[in-house]
């Protein structure tokens, strides 16, 4: 097994990597979107296909994590501003 620190140390390189890749991964993107939007000819088709996508692929890694979900009250907490930001993202 490894000692704490060596495993320290592979983690930081994970994350490292990983926000690497996330980094790389914008562009790509970027330009997928565009030409989905392109080639389709349709605004707001290419937002919907884009967002229904990232839900479906966030969903699959929840399957695999199995975070709980936020209980009612920590709900209840957030300020009202805060459940705008995938409003905000489109706008």
């Amino acid at each position: 097994m490894w000692p704490a620190s060596d495993t320290i140390d592979v983690v930081n390189w994970l994350i490292y990597l990983a926000a690497i890749a996330a980094g790389a991964a914008n562009p790509g993107q970027s330009g997928a979107n565009a030409q989905l939007r392109k080639s389709l000819d349709e605004t707001v088709l290419t937002a919907a296909w884009v967002y229904l996508t990232g839900l479906l692929a966030m969903l699959l890694i929840q399957l695999f994590v199995r975070e709980a979900w936020p209980a009612g009250g920590k709900l209840a907490q957030v300020p009202w501003w805060a459940w705008t930001g995938g409003l905000l993202s489109i706008v």
